[in-house]
């Protein structure tokens, strides 16, 4: 799973404890939160607990909330094609200390 859209009234949990979960054991997840009953302050605890973003609802224009999960999605591509990258690089120059070069 590459993005989640939460709400932040879930039933039987807290969803802060929940995104703590998520981030916990899948860090690469976004995750974008959402709520008719936030204040600043749960805001920024989503945020600093690992969440892309924090929407309030009722939203105005529903495409925010499309954008804003497009662009959680971008980002998680983004940093999977990095890694390869990265990966790719590392061999890349493994293979030219082989060849003494």
């Amino acid at each position: 799973m590459d993005t989640a859209l939460i709400d932040l009234v879930l039933p039987g949990i807290g969803s802060l404890q929940f995104l703590k979960h998520v981030k916990r054991d899948y860090p690469d997840m976004e995750v974008v939160m959402m709520s008719n009953h936030a204040s600043l302050e749960t805001s920024i605890e989503a945020l600093w607990n690992g969440a892309y973003d924090f929407l309030i609802k009722p939203f105005d224009d529903i495409e925010e909330a499309w954008f804003t999960v497009q662009r959680a999605l971008e980002k998680k591509h983004l940093a999977e094609h990095n890694r390869r990258l990265i990966s790719d690089l590392k061999e890349y120059r493994d293979g030219l200390e082989k060849d003494g070069t």
